[in-house]
């Protein structure tokens, strides 16, 4: 919706220092990115902070959803990756 901000995460040093290749990703940064999708990719972690559990699938999305005796109740999605799949969740 119009009040959706988009954020962009870097996983280690993103950008080259000196000025000609400062807004080009240097070859670590994609050695980084592939060993980082590596190792997350088909992952999800939780984190259960009371009333909410927070889910962060890679790629797929972050969300936030109540559970009363392991039924969902609210279910809201925080932002979505480029495997989002709604039938999934």
């Amino acid at each position: 919706h119009s009040g959706s901000k988009r954020w962009m995460c870097h996983v280690g040093n993103a950008l080259a220092k000196n000025d000609e290749t400062r807004d080009k990703p240097t070859d670590s940064v994609f050695r980084s990115q592939e060993r980082f999708e590596r190792s997350f990719s088909g992952r999800c972690f939780y984190i259960n902070a009371g009333w909410w559990v927070y889910e962060l699938c890679f790629d797929k999305w972050v969300r936030q959803y109540h559970t009363e005796q392991s039924v969902v109740q609210s279910n809201f999605f925080l932002g979505l990756g480029s495997k989002a799949f709604w039938n999934d969740h």
